[in-house]
């Protein structure tokens, strides 16, 4: 297979797009894997895009939304994984000279891919906010004896989940790794021709 030769400038910007390529795959990772949601009261435990864990009166419960959430996460872990195993491999091959357009296009699809995938996290965000909300329990009864109360749960997002999965900052690192992804993708394109 002929390799196309780029000249260093390219080099650098394929190098710089794989890099931020890594570095948006990591954070989409994070969001995927760690808490956004921590309960605790009644119902104890956490709950993420790809698991979750919760108790009531310390006895481990199933939610069915919970459990197809992370079904509908693999498109996420798929396109993660690729997206590192090629930027590493870019990085590689620009580091042993023998980078090719055809790499940078297999970069530049995963880029793409990425737009859609985003609008995917946006929607299981919003599916997995909805029915949080359903489990902030008050089981605080008043009665003619009084007050009985059997707990309460209460939820909280950590800071830093609340910025990571804010709609504006997905869409925003997404469009940033998309236009740099795109930039190295017309450089290579240039030298090709």
């Amino acid at each position: 297979m002929r390799e196309n030769k780029l000249i260093s400038q390219d080099k650098i910007i394929i190098l710089i797009s794989s890099i931020s390529t890594i570095i948006y795959t990591a954070y989409i990772l994070t969001i995927i894997f760690t808490p956004k949601y921590i309960l605790s009261g009644v119902i104890n435990g956490y709950i993420a895009l790809l698991h979750s864990k919760l108790e009531y009166y310390n006895k481990t419960i199933l939610i069915d939304f919970l459990s197809t959430i992370p079904i509908l996460t693999i498109p996420i872990l798929i396109l993660a994984v690729y997206q590192i195993s090629i930027a590493i491999n870019v990085i590689i091959n620009v580091y042993r000279g023998k980078v090719s357009v055809h790499m940078v296009k297999l970069m530049f699809g995963g880029g793409l891919a990425s737009i859609n995938i985003c609008g995917l996290i946006l929607g299981l965000f919003k599916i997995l906010e909805q029915e949080t909300t359903n489990l902030n329990l008050n089981l605080n009864y008043i009665s003619s004896a009084g007050k009985i109360s059997f707990g309460t749960t209460t939820i909280q997002i950590p800071q830093l989940m609340s910025i990571m999965t804010n709609q504006a900052t997905i869409i925003l690192a997404t469009i940033i790794q998309t236009t740099i992804i795109s930039i190295a993708y017309i450089h290579a394109q240039k030298r090709k021709t």
